[in-house]
């Protein structure tokens, strides 16, 4: 059976022992919520942050993400996660391992990170992926 998971007007199947969970805190005086997953271990996370703010289009915000990553010298490559395009990076951070994506699908902007050491680095990269392929849009009802 599917664990499909709907948060913020899309929805993702976990992997089997992940688990999921809104969180919801302020960030430079604003409010933001985002849903994070994490595996059994709890030594890495997959966040999924829906950018509510409106301040460009999502289509915008995805150019702008990888002219951002690029002018920080990393390579950028084209995404299709599920029913989301946009653009994919992949870095070390001290010692994190940082997957990253810029995605939108119709007009929802959508930033996904996954982090973990960078000794577990890989270790959870076809999962991940598996899991982000099963974003879907919802229909949203009033």
């Amino acid at each position: 059976m599917l664990n499909r998971y709907s948060a913020f007007g899309w929805s993702i199947v976990l992997a089997p022992r992940w688990s999921a969970e809104i969180i919801q805190e302020t960030a430079l005086g604003e409010p933001a919520r985002y849903l994070t997953i994490v595996p059994e271990t709890n030594d890495a996370s997959l966040r999924l942050t829906p950018d509510e703010r409106g301040i460009m289009s999502a289509a915008k915000w995805v150019e702008w993400v990888g002219h951002t990553d690029r002018a920080r010298g990393r390579r950028v490559s084209d995404n299709r996660s599920g029913d989301f395009t946009g653009n994919f990076v992949d870095f070390v951070s001290g010692d994190e391992w940082i997957r990253g994506w810029a995605l939108c699908a119709n007009s929802m902007p959508l930033s996904v990170c996954y982090r973990c050491k960078v000794s577990a680095a890989g270790r959870d990269d076809q999962v991940v992926d598996r899991m982000l392929n099963t974003l879907r849009l919802e229909q949203i009802t009033r």
